[in-house]
């Protein structure tokens, strides 16, 4: 889900600031991981309800998860300790867009990007606050990016509304809400 505020009269140009709650789908973290996106959205009426947009995205998700430690004191023993993951994912894209039902200010939308990704995986496995073994990875690759909302309008210019947003950066897959707010031009 999402909430965000625009702008919904009959303008060309509209610009969605955004931020939310995220949860990833990722063997890398455990299931309990979470985290946040901030982004924006550039769209341009091509025709009536039909829009291409630019989309800007970053998220940031961290989760722990328990994990056997070689003791390099005692080769051969593991210890209990835990690996604490963090990922970062930033995308730019361009799509297309439909307005698909619009009934004085309600507007049901639907879009989807197609653009480049990059990666950050950060994991340290860690014993008694002791890190024994820490990666560090940057990958760049393609997404996806698609998302579908409800926008409320509430002056001329502004709209609020909700948003559930699916993306695929990579490898990761994951899931969530936004907020924010719309400009029209």
């Amino acid at each position: 889900m999402s909430i965000s505020a625009y702008a919904q009269q009959e303008t060309k140009v509209k610009i969605d600031l955004y931020a939310g709650y995220e949860k990833p789908e990722r063997a890398k973290l455990s299931m309990g991981a979470h985290g946040y996106d901030i982004g924006a959205d550039f769209k341009y009426y091509i025709y009536n309800r039909l829009y291409t947009v630019a989309s800007v995205f970053s998220a940031k998700y961290k989760g722990e998860q328990k994990c056997l430690i070689d003791d390099p004191a005692s080769p051969g023993t593991a210890l209990n300790g835990t690996r604490k993951n963090a990922l970062v994912n930033t995308f730019v894209g361009l799509g297309l867009g439909y307005d698909f039902l619009k009934i004085k200010q309600h507007t049901l939308f639907l879009h989807g990007v197609f653009g480049l990704t990059s990666e950050v995986v950060d994991s340290n496995d860690i014993y008694k606050g002791t890190y024994y073994k820490s990666v560090h990875e940057n990958y760049a690759d393609w997404g996806l990016m698609g998302k579908v909302g409800y926008n409320y309008q509430i002056t001329r210019l502004l709209s609020v509304g909700v948003s559930y947003n699916l993306s695929w950066l990579r490898t990761c897959v994951s899931h969530g809400v936004q907020g924010g707010v719309q400009v029209s031009f």
